[in-house]
C-alpha cells in the first residue's frame, strides 16, 4: 500500500495537487484504516502519519512532506485519512529500489510516463 500512496502523491505533486482518501472505496463505502493500523509498530492515527510521512521521505524526498497534509475522520466505526497534496514547484519523481519513475494524474487515475512524454510534460507543465 506504501507505494501506492506514494504514487498518488507524486502524480497529485505533478499535476494540480488534489486529495487522496485512505480507507475509503471507489464507491465512496469508508472500509477504514484499521487492517493498515495492525501493520505498524505503533497502531495508532499517530503511527499511521509516521508512516505516511517515511513513505513519503523515502520515495519521494523529505522536502515533499511540507506540500503533502492530512486529516482523519470516523465514521461509522471506521477510521479514514484524508491526503491533500499540494502541486510541486518543480517535477517529483519516485525513487524505489534503484528505479525511478514519473506519475501523473489523469482524470481519476495515476499513470506513470515514459522517459520521452515524461520530459515533454515537464517541458509543458513547468516551463511553458
Amino acid at each position: 500500500m506504501q507505494k501506492a500512496v506514494a504514487k498518488t502523491i507524486a502524480g497529485f505533486l505533478n499535476f494540480e495537487g488534489g486529495t487522496l482518501l485512505v480507507g475509503v472505496a471507489d464507491d465512496g463505502t469508508v472500509v477504514g484504516i484499521e487492517h493498515d493500523l495492525r501493520t505498524l509498530q505503533r497502531q495508532d492515527l499517530d503511527g499511521f502519519e509516521q508512516a505516511l510521512r517515511q513513505t513519503i521521505s523515502d520515495l519521494l524526498g523529505p522536502e515533499f512532506n511540507q506540500l503533502v497534509r492530512t486529516g482523519y475522520e470516523q465514521l461509522n466505526g471506521h477510521s479514514a485519512a484524508r491526503v491533500t497534496v499540494d502541486p510541486s514547484p518543480h517535477p517529483v519523481y519516485l525513487r524505489e529500489g534503484g528505479k525511478t519513475e514519473f506519475y501523473v494524474r489523469a482524470g481519476n487515475t495515476t499513470r506513470p510516463l515514459e522517459l520521452a512524454s515524461a520530459l515533454d510534460y515537464i517541458q509543458m507543465h513547468w516551463n511553458g
